[in-house]
């Protein structure tokens, strides 16, 4: 039997488009021995060849913002969530939570230059407003606050992903929990119940983690 990690996600495709769909993360550094944190959406900018990078803007007054020369940071990304129930297996079991999170640490760098804080703003509007169904897709005029903002890029060092989803239960008991995620129409609920599905049926195939 190939031992598969209860949490860790291997798939790719899966962590990358966590990035891409779930773009509100926390960003995290460290001064002075003092944790700093500022929840923020970051645009995710896949490289074939690599991590990719991370495109955001913070307000000049948050204390985050002074970045460092070549800083390191950690962007922690959430994505579909739900409690399980110990009375959905018939196996004993604890209370737990279920969950798909991705951390991506790297070495963020300010961009100075007006134009390119401009940009970063107008994607950011424009990647959010194209998802607006009463929205033209078109970008939003920028106001004179703009030069209030320091707009950064991270070139992302590493990428994990953390997706609890109840591996370490039998595939009956995997069946159980799907069936009972799947009553409840929450779209992030859903959304975690198909990943589980994924992988029940992944591992009943030759070769997955079930031989």
């Amino acid at each position: 039997m190939r031992e598969i990690a209860p949490l860790a996600e291997v798939d790719r495709e899966r962590v990358t488009g966590l990035l891409l769909n779930h773009c509100f993360a926390t960003l995290v550094s460290v001064r002075n021995g003092r944790p700093l944190a500022s929840p923020l959406p970051l645009l995710f900018d896949p490289a074939p060849d690599g991590a990719g990078r991370l495109y955001g803007h913070l307000p000049r007054s948050n204390p985050l913002a002074a970045f460092a020369p070549d800083e390191s940071v950690l962007a922690l990304f959430t994505g579909p969530h739900a409690y399980v129930s110990p009375g959905w297996t018939a196996a004993p079991a604890l209370p737990g939570w279920n969950y798909c999170a991705v951390q991506a640490r790297g070495r963020v760098r300010v961009l100075a230059d007006p134009a390119q804080r401009a940009a970063v703003v107008l994607a950011l509007g424009r990647r959010f407003d194209a998802d607006d169904a009463q929205g033209d897709g078109q970008a939003p005029d920028l106001p004179g606050g703009v030069d209030e903002l320091v707009a950064f890029v991270i070139e992302i060092e590493d990428l994990e992903g953390d997706f609890r989803l109840s591996r370490q239960h039998s595939p009956e008991d995997r069946q159980r929990i799907i069936a009972k995620l799947g009553q409840d129409d929450h779209p992030d609920v859903q959304a975690l119940s198909g990943l589980m599905l994924e992988d029940l049926l992944r591992d009943a195939l030759p070769g997955g983690a079930g031989e």
